[in-house]
C-alpha cells in the first residue's frame, strides 16, 4: 500500500503530531507512540524502554510504558523491567536505526518485562536521530507476524516521533535559574570559592572582596575594599557602572531574581596587565541595603588554550582534508564526532549527516554487521583494527576500502573513542582481479586455463579421503581442425566459446571445467559416489555438443570424444591421472569418436606400447624390428613359388605384440613413412643378396592405406628397385580394400603407374572390407588373396565354403589369380585344390622363418622360377 493511501498510518502520525501543542514530556510521547503503533498493527502486547545518557560502552535504559490490547481495547498495565541497559549484542544495529524482527531477536536479547504473556513474534523499533538514541519500542504477538515491509511502512511515523522526542529533550535541559533568599555571606564562605567575588554598593565602590578576587586583581584585599570599580576597568572600555545600571533597570519582573552574565570582560591588574574574566552580576539585600555582587571567573588561560585548540583543530581539519584517505573520529558510544572531506566523498554524505550514528549508513548493507562486530571485538582486545570492506553511497556507488582503526585513551586509561582511516582500494582490487583472471582464466572462453587447472586438480586430489573420488574427463572436439581450415579461425573461436557455455550447463557449480588449449577441454568432478553419476555427466556433455551450433548464418555440427579417469585414493598423482584420461581419450577417438571411454589398465598397456614403438623407430636404430619370410607353395607340385615378407617387433620392455596391432599403431602415430623406409631397405637388401646366391625369388610387400595418400609413392618404390638393381616384375605390391576406398581416384592413378612400371598388384584380404566388383573391374590387379578368416573354417562352416567358392569363381571370371592364406591342415589344402585354388600359404606348408633359416630352406627345397608375388604385411 502506498503511504499516501495508508489512512491508518496517517491517522497515527497525526495523533502523535498533535502533541506538539501541549509540550509533553518524553515519557508521554513514548506512551502515545507505543499505543498508536499497537493499534496500527493490532499488537496484543507492547512495551517501551527510554534510553539515558551512556555511562561507558553500555547504554542504560528503563521501562516507561507497557500496554495490553484485547478485542481492540488498549489498556496500560504496570510492570517491571528485566534489564537496566541495552543488550550489547544488538546495540550496534539499534544505534544504526535498523529494526529487528522475530528471527533477529533471541530470548536472551529480548528484554521482556516480568509480567508478560507468551511471546509468539516481536518487532523491535529503535527511535534514533543523528546524534542520540531516544528509546526502543517492542510490539509483540501480531497475527501474521512481521516482515521488512513493516519497517518501510512506519518510517514516516518514526521521523515524527523523533521530532517530538528531540523537542522534549531540549525542554528538559532548560533550567530556570532563580536566586533563593540569600543567606548571610561570610568571608570564610567567600574565601573558599575559586571564583573572585566583589560586592559593590550603589556608589560603585567595593565593600567586600574575597581572596580569589584580590589575587586576580594583583593587590591586597585591604586595597581593593573601598576602591571604585572603574579602577579595575581599562581606558576606553564601557563603564561598568552603566552596565550595572542597565542590569538594575532591566525588564525582569523581579530584579533580585535576575542574573546577568558578561563574557570576556577585560579587567586591569594592579601592574597594568589585562586579564579576561566572565562577570556574573546579581543583587542581594543585606539588612536594608541593596548591594550588587560580581562573580569573576578568570578565563585568560582558558581562552589561550581555546585559541591554541582552535588553531590545532584548524590545522587538523586542513591536514585531514588534504590527506588522500577518509578519516573518521568516533567517541566511546560509536558516534561520529568528525568526518573529513574524503570520507564524505566516498559515501556521498555531508559532515553533518555523518555525525552521530549517521556514519553507519555509509557502510554497505551486506558488510555492516560483520564490520561493526569485528571493529568492536578487535579494538577491545588489541586497540587496533584492520580490514577490507565496502562503502556505499545513497545512489548505490560502491567503494572498496582498506580500513585501519586505533583506539584513543583518556588519562585514566579508559577508551574514549577511536580514529579510523579509509584507503580507496577499488582500482587496486579491480587490477588484482584482472591480473588474476589473466593468470587463471582462458581469455577466449573465460574458463580456467591450463596453469590454474593443475592447481584445482591437485587440490581436488588432496580431498579424496574427505569428499570421495575425483573424476577427470578429457574432452576433445572431433575434426575441429577441419572447421578452422574451411570456415576460418574467427568461426572456430566463436564455436569454442559456445562449446564452453554448453559444457558449463553439464556440470555442478562445485565442479571445474577448463580449456587447456586448442579444442581440448577438461572437466573435474568431485564428491562422486557412483558410476552412474559419472556417466550422466558424460552423456550430458556429449548430448550438449550434438545439438547444432548457430554461428552467423551457419548451422555447424560438431561432436566430441571424452576420456575418463577416476582417482579413488590420495596416492593417485596429478601426472598419473592426466595420463590415464589422455589414454582413454585416445581410445574413444580410435573407437569412432562421439563417445566416451573409461581408463582401464589394458589401455595403459596400449599407451606404453605407443611409447616403446616410438622409441624403437626413433631412438633404437630400429633394431627391435626384424623381417621374417613365409613361403608360398604350389600345392600341386609342392614347390615354393614365392616368399611373403612379414614384420616382427619386440621391445625389451614390452610383451609380444601381434603384427596387426603394432602396424596399426604405427599408422596412427604418423610414423608409417619412417617405418616404410626401413622396411623397403631391409627387404630390397635381402632380395639383392638372394638374387646373386639363390636366384630371383619373388617377394611380396604390403602397402598400407596411409602410404597410398603419398602421391610420390610409385616413384619412391621404383627408385628403391633401381638403386638395388631389382627388376620390378620380381615384386608384388599388395593393397588392402581400405586403401582403395579412402581416395579411389588417387588409388587408381597410383596403381596404374605402378603397373606401368612393371610391378605386380594384388588385392589383400579380399572379402573382409568394403570391396566392390567395380574395384576388381577398374583396378589393374593381377591377384586376389582369400583371407584366412574364411579358409580356417572352410571345412566346418557352410557359409565360408560358399564365400571361398564364390571368390575363386569370380577371380577366374575376371582372369585374376587366387592365393589362399591360412592353410593349416591337409583337409583345407585338398578342398582348395578341388576348387582350382593351387597357390596356397599357411602353417601346413611352412611357418614364417628368419632370414638365415629361409636361406637354408631355399638351398634344399625345390622352388619354381614362376613369378608369384604375394603379401609382405602382417601375416
Amino acid at each position: 500500500m502506498s503511504r499516501r493511501t495508508d489512512n491508518q498510518l496517517r491517522s497515527a502520525i497525526a495523533a502523535v503530531e498533535r502533541m506538539l501543542l501541549t509540550e509533553p514530556s518524553a515519557t508521554e510521547v513514548l506512551s502515545r507512540c507505543l499505543s498508536q503503533l499497537m493499534e496500527l498493527f493490532g499488537a496484543a502486547f507492547g512495551y517501551v524502554y527510554q534510553c539515558r545518557d551512556s555511562d561507558g560502552d553500555a547504554i542504560p535504559w528503563e521501562l516507561v510504558g507497557c500496554y495490553r490490547q484485547d478485542s481492540g481495547v488498549l489498556q496500560e498495565v504496570e510492570n517491571t523491567c528485566t534489564s537496566d541497559r541495552m543488550p550489547a549484542a544488538v546495540q550496534p544495529r539499534l544505534l544504526s536505526g535498523r529494526c529487528l524482527f522475530d528471527n533477529d531477536i533471541g530470548d536472551a536479547l529480548n528484554p521482556v518485562p516480568h509480567d508478560h504473556p507468551q511471546i509468539t513474534n516481536c518487532f523491535c523499533i529503535p527511535l534514533v536521530d543523528a546524534c542520540y538514541i531516544h528509546a526502543v519500542l517492542y510490539l509483540c504477538n501480531v497475527d501474521g507476524g512481521f516482515d521488512a515491509a513493516c519497517e518501510t511502512r512506519i518510517r514516516p511515523f518514526i521521523a515524527a516521533a523523533n521530532c517530538l522526542l528531540r523537542a522534549a529533550k531540549k525542554r528538559a535541559t532548560v533550567k530556570s535559574l532563580t536566586l533563593a533568599d540569600t543567606p548571610e555571606f561570610s568571608l570564610e564562605f567567600l574565601d573558599a570559592l575559586f571564583n573572585g567575588v566583589l560586592v559593590i554598593n550603589d556608589m560603585e565602590e567595593v565593600v567586600m572582596c574575597n581572596s580569589a578576587a584580590a589575587s586576580m586583581l594583583g593587590i591586597p584585599r585591604t586595597e581593593v575594599i573601598g576602591a571604585p570599580l572603574k579602577q579595575f576597568m581599562p581606558k576606553g572600555a564601557p563603564l561598568m557602572e552603566q552596565r550595572l545600571i542597565e542590569h538594575g533597570t532591566g525588564s525582569c519582573a523581579e530584579t533580585s531574581k535576575c542574573a546577568t552574565v558578561w563574557r570576556g570582560v577585560t579587567t586591569l591588574r594592579a601592574n597594568g596587565d589585562k586579564i579576561l574574566v566572565d562577570l556574573s552580576a546579581f543583587e542581594l539585600r543585606r539588612r536594608d541595603q541593596v548591594l550588587r555582587g560580581l562573580v569573576m571567573n578568570d578565563i585568560s588561560e582558558r581562552m589561550k588554550s581555546a585559541t591554541e585548540y582552535h588553531s590545532t583543530l584548524q590545522r587538523f581539519q586542513v591536514l585531514t582534508n588534504l590527506a588522500p584517505v577518509g578519516i573518521l573520529q568516533l567517541n566511546r558510544n560509536w558516534q561520529c564526532t568528525y568526518a573529513n572531506d574524503t570520507w564524505c566523498e566516498y559515501c556521498q554524505m555531508t559532515p553533518a549527516e555523518a555525525k552521530g550514528t549517521g556514519w553507519m549508513q555509509g557502510l554497505h548493507i551486506d558488510d555492516v554487521d560483520r564490520v561493526l562486530d569485528s571493529l568492536r571485538s578487535e579494538t577491545t582486545l588489541s586497540g587496533a583494527y584492520e580490514g577490507e570492506f565496502r562503502l556505499q553511497s545513497p545512489l548505490g556507488k560502491i567503494v572498496w576500502v582498506k580500513a585501519n582503526a586505533c583506539s584513543l585513551y583518556e588519562e585514566t586509561g579508559e577508551t574514549s573513542g577511536l580514529i579510523m582511516t579509509f584507503n580507496d582500494v577499488t582500482d587496486h582490487l579491480n587490477n588484482e582481479r584482472r591480473l588474476q583472471e589473466i593468470a587463471e582464466k582462458d581469455q577466449l572462453t573465460g574458463l580456467i586455463n591450463r596453469a590454474f587447472f593443475n592447481d584445482r586438480l591437485e587440490l581436488a586430489l588432496t580431498g579424496i579421503e574427505r569428499f570421495g573420488s575425483v573424476v577427470l574427463m578429457f574432452l576433445d572436439l572431433d575434426e575441429f581442425k577441419l572447421i578452422n581450415d574451411t570456415l576460418g579461425h574467427d568461426v572456430g573461436d566463436q564455436l569454442l566459446k559456445e562449446v564452453a557455455d554448453r559444457l558449463r550447463t553439464a556440470l555442478r557449480k562445485a565442479d571445474t571445467i577448463a580449456r587447456l588449449g586448442g579444442d581440448e577441454f577438461t572437466l573435474v568432478l568431485t564428491n562422486v559416489q557412483n558410476l552412474s553419476g559419472i556417466t550422466a555427466v558424460a552423456d550430458k556433455a556429449i548430448s550438449a555438443l550434438n545439438q547444432p551450433f548457430v554461428i552467423g548464418e551457419r548451422r555447424i555440427y560438431v561432436t566430441g570424444s571424452i576420456g575418463i579417469a577416476v582417482a579413488q585414493s590420495k596416492e593417485t598423482t596429478t601426472k598419473v591421472l592426466l595420463k590415464q584420461a589422455d589414454v582413454a581419450l585416445y581410445k574413444a577417438k580410435e573407437a569412432g569418436r562421439n563417445q566416451y571411454k573409461f581408463y582401464t589398465a589394458e589401455l595403459d598397456k596400449d599407451a606404453d606400447l605407443h611409447i616403446h614403438l616410438r622409441q624403437s623407430l626413433k631412438e633404437r636404430s630400429r633394431r627391435d624390428f626384424r623381417v621374417v619370410y613365409q613361403p608360398q607353395v604350389d600345392a600341386v607340385s609342392g614347390k615354393i613359388v614365392g616368399l611373403e615378407a612379414l614384420t616382427r617387433w619386440r621391445h625389451p620392455d614390452a610383451d609380444d605384440v601381434s603384427p596387426e596391432k603394432f602396424i596399426k599403431m604405427i599408422e596412427e602415430s604418423g610414423l608409417i613413412s619412417e617405418f616404410s623406409e626401413w622396411l623397403f631397405e631391409e627387404i630390397f637388401s635381402t632380395i639383392t643378396s638372394w638374387k646373386r646366391a639363390k636366384g630371383p625369388i619373388p617377394i611380396s610387400i604390403n602397402l598400407s592405406a596411409k602410404q597410398f595418400r603419398n602421391k610420390n609413392l610409385a616413384f619412391y618404390i621404383h627408385q628403391c628397385c633401381l638403386s638395388h638393381g631389382i627388376e620390378p616384375n620380381r615384386i608384388v605390391l599388395e593393397v588392402t580394400e581400405t586403401a582403395l576406398i579412402d581416395d579411389p581416384g588417387l588409388a587408381a592413378a597410383t596403381l596404374k603407374e605402378l603397373r606401368k612400371m612393371g610391378f605386380s598388384l594384388s588385392l589383400d584380404d579380399f572379402g573382409t572390407g568394403y570391396s566392390s566388383l567395380a574395384c576388381l573391374r577398374d583396378m589393374p590387379l593381377q591377384y586376389v588373396k582369400i583371407d584366412r578368416s574364411f579358409t580356417k573354417d572352410v571345412m566346418d562352416d557352410e557359409s565360408d565354403r560358399k564365400i571361398v567358392s564364390a571368390i575363386i569363381n569370380l577371380a577366374e571370371a575376371l582372369d585374376l589369380k587366387v592365393v589362399a592364406e591360412g592353410v593349416d591342415n591337409l583337409a583345407v589344402k585338398e578342398w582348395l585344390l578341388q576348387h582350382n585354388c593351387n597357390y596356397q600359404q599357411g602353417f601346413y606348408f611352412y611357418q614364417p622363418l628368419e632370414r638365415a633359416s629361409i636361406e637354408k630352406l631355399l638351398d634344399i627345397a625345390p622352388y619354381s622360377d614362376a613369378v608369384v608375388h604375394l603379401d609382405s604385411g602382417t601375416g
